[in-house]
């Protein structure tokens, strides 16, 4: 792939975008792929296969885009069957009691999905980010940790500049943190995605590589498309160097409704062309979709729910590739939405063949903005979707659409609250308040049918 990033043909990056849209929109009238509102997960075995053709046709047409040297990185249909080939069906990460097998799951499949959790996507000050960090380790339905916050601040230095001197700080403290919280919670060999949460987005990440004592294939780290089908330069080098050190990739893309990528039904077929690509272009191990919405910036509105189990049914249906989903919120930690939000994807995903990550909200409005009860509910509702066929979870998660429908957008969703507010920092325990929470959110999910230990 790094030479057919120096040689593929130019291109305008505002004329690549313009060829997804356009294909996309192609596609989607030749298969007869339509978004249909009533639905939130999708019972179409049709649909998924047909949006996985289109995904196919998509990639193979349109290519993957450099915007570092403006050139388009072409794939033969050989080398897409020959990467889908290859691609792992299964991983193990981690040592001892911690040991994971990750495994690509099936439509409406029984084996338990697993679980990536931690308070990634949120501010996190230095005080706080040891205990905070160990609070979700301890949580032991979390499989493994996924990034650990952005480190806010360092030495007086409010914000931590892109390529800054600092980053590189920033990085290796991050990783001297994650180590110490991994070790106080007692799961110091917990598989973990190690990567841009330390608030860096250069190379200047790769700071943190000396100080990873632990065996690199315990160790994945993450690399992320460019919405649409775009990399960069720095992209791929992080990619060349993350082989050569052995680390397995976390390989992903947020595809955007509303964006270049169009509707929900044009969304899925670019979202499908992206998990394909993230095999074949950076050769990940474990493949993510991040359902995303342009007007909502969440990914539990109804559009991104039927896009999501359409995608992911397209890809577990006609591939063996370890899919994982995103669950962001508008509703905020400490917040009955943001626990309903989570149920509503985890349950929709869980029945279209993916393995989960989150929750996480999708605008936090203060530093530590995250709360690990939202973790362990989304785990056990993850579970228990195991025992739904799709139509059994279609019927609960429009129920759970229906009671916060109305406060998706986020000057009307919960505001929540922060770690410190729902924790006992010293001792690690929830407050009463936030189990309280908790309960009445586990209660409600009992009332709509889904089988959780009370």
């Amino acid at each position: 792939m790094a030479r057919k990033a120096e040689v593929g043909p130019m291109m305008k990056e505002s004329d690549f975008d313009m060829r997804i849209s356009m294909t996309a929109m192609e596609l989607a009238k030749e298969h007869d792929i339509r978004y249909d509102p009533s639905i939130y997960v999708s019972s179409d075995n049709s649909l998924a296969d047909d949006v996985w053709q289109a995904g196919m046709n998509l990639l193979l047409r349109c290519g993957v885009y450099n915007v570092s040297n403006k050139r388009v990185i072409t794939l033969t249909e050989e080398e897409v069957k020959e990467g889908l080939k290859n691609a792992a069906a299964e991983f193990e990460a981690g040592k001892g009691k911690d040991r994971v097998k990750i495994r690509a799951r099936k439509v409406e499949d029984r084996e338990r999905a697993t679980i990536f959790s931690g308070p990634f996507g949120v501010e996190t000050t230095l005080d706080m980010f040891v205990p905070f960090n160990q609070a979700f380790m301890q949580e032991p339905l979390i499989d493994i940790i996924f990034h650990g916050g952005h480190i806010q601040s360092i030495d007086g230095i409010a914000t931590i500049r892109a390529n800054s001197a600092f980053e590189v700080i920033a990085a290796r403290l991050y990783a001297e943190l994650m180590n110490q919280a991994l070790i106080l919670a007692g799961r110091p060999f917990m598989p973990i995605v190690w990567g841009v949460a330390a608030g860096v987005s250069s190379l200047n990440e790769l700071g943190a590589d000396s100080i990873m004592p632990r065996n690199p294939e315990d160790i994945f780290r993450a690399v992320m498309f460019l919405p649409e089908l775009k990399v960069d330069d720095i992209l791929l080098s992080k990619t060349a160097h993350f082989m050569n050190y052995g680390y397995p990739l976390y390989a992903g893309t947020t595809t955007i409704i509303g964006g270049y990528a169009g509707d929900a039904n044009t969304a899925a077929i670019v979202a499908t062309a992206e998990q394909i690509a993230t095999v074949v272009v950076f050769g990940g191990i474990v493949n993510h979709i991040g359902p995303q919405h342009v007007r909502y910036r969440s990914q539990t509105n109804p559009a991104s729910l039927w896009m999501n189990s359409v995608m992911g049914q397209a890809v577990a249906r006609n591939s063996h590739l370890i899919g994982t989903t995103s669950v962001t919120t508008a509703g905020r930690p400490g917040s009955l939405q943001m626990h309903l939000e989570a149920a509503a994807l985890a349950i929709n995903s869980v029945v279209s063949g993916r393995n989960l990550l989150g929750p996480r909200p999708a605008q936090p409005l203060y530093p530590n903005h995250h709360n690990p009860l939202h973790s362990r509910l989304f785990a056990e509702v993850a579970h228990a979707a195991t025992k739904l066929k799709r139509e059994e979870a279609n019927e609960i998660v429009a129920k759970l659409v229906a009671s916060y429908k109305d406060t998706l957008d986020f000057d009307k969703s919960p505001k929540g609250k922060t770690f410190e507010q729902s924790y006992n920092v010293k001792t690690l325990e929830p407050t009463e308040e936030n189990l309280k929470l908790y309960k009445e959110a586990k209660s409600k999910l009992i009332d709509l049918g889904l089988e959780l230990e009370e």
